[in-house]
């Protein structure tokens, strides 16, 4: 049994040198197939970090009067803390909102004339609340309207960011089934590449295939090596699209960090974490796709 296997295998790899052009082409086939999957992966994962990225910018500021001392303003900073919805709370003294209003009016000297004009600093302390979840703010925008805490507040931006959580919302739906979509349009013309790629291969031999079996060869010791060659085809061209892949994401680093912020660079680390699930699920998949398509595409030229 051991040496059959291995005169099928070396059938196959003779073969395969045979017809070099032709196996050539077919890898090249399944490259370009499975670096198009790597490119949807690409955007998959940016889309998903920018998104992640564009909540996580998404919070509330609470400005307090500025009769409300720095101490009460902590007290309440560590409350809301406590809150499950709350991932971070930043405590702004006065001295720093006002520092922060003069450097964003820069520009502007009226602005800046009437608040030297004041001679005081009109601004009260703030709290800046960044929620776990975008959804969340609205749970910790209507604590603040207790009587208690509303009688020291001036004003918030709950408005403005709870409109902006539904757009963020609507948004995130909208391209996660355009995502999906685009997931299945993928498979489905990936598929027929393949198909397509191994009927042509399989086409090519069908002369070996009569010949073989005119001599007595059983089904079996005909399909193997076909088969073996699927396999050989799918590993030589996921190595392939990794060795494009890799050195490609890190050429487009820079790029990454500019679109996406420091996060950027987590999608080569997200391939680089995870290239060997990569390489072993292409692999996988793409092997069991050319065995079961070169295996109905060889049955027609088995009836000699």
């Amino acid at each position: 049994m051991l040496s059959s296997f291995g005169r099928l295998l070396k059938f196959a790899v003779q073969d395969f040198a045979r017809n070099v052009w032709l196996s050539v082409t077919t890898i090249l086939i399944l490259t370009l197939t499975l670096v198009s999957v790597q490119v949807l992966l690409v955007v998959n994962v940016a889309g998903r970090i920018a998104l992640e990225e564009l909540e996580s910018r998404v919070d509330l500021r609470v400005q307090f009067l500025p009769t409300v001392s720095e101490t009460e303003v902590d007290a309440i900073r560590v409350r809301v803390q406590q809150r499950p919805e709350v991932r971070a709370v930043e405590h702004r003294a006065r001295a720093q909102v006002l520092e922060e209003f003069q450097t964003a009016h820069r520009g502007n000297a009226e602005i800046l004339e009437a608040l030297t004009e004041l001679g005081e600093n009109p601004f009260g302390p703030e709290l800046r609340i960044a929620a776990r979840r975008p959804e969340d703010l609205a749970a910790v925008a209507r604590s603040f309207e207790d009587p208690a805490l509303a009688a020291t507040v001036t004003e918030t931006n709950a408005g403005e960011r709870l409109a902006l959580v539904e757009r963020l919302s609507a948004l995130t739906a909208k391209i996660r089934t355009a995502g999906v979509a685009l997931s299945v349009l993928s498979f489905i013309v990936t598929l027929l590449i393949i198909i397509n790629a191994m009927r042509i291969a399989t086409y090519a031999r069908r002369d070996e295939v009569g010949i073989m079996k005119l001599v007595g060869a059983t089904n079996w010791f005909v399909r193997t090596p076909f088969l073996i060659m699927g396999v050989l085809a799918a590993a030589v061209a996921t190595g392939i699209a990794q060795a494009i892949t890799i050195p490609s994401l890190r050429a487009l680093e820079p790029t990454f960090v500019e679109f996406l912020g420091a996060r950027g660079v987590d999608i080569t680390a997200f391939f680089r974490d995870h290239v060997w699930t990569i390489i072993g699920a292409e692999f996988i998949g793409l092997s069991v796709l050319t065995v079961l398509i070169s295996a109905i595409a060889i049955r027609k030229y088995l009836r000699v």
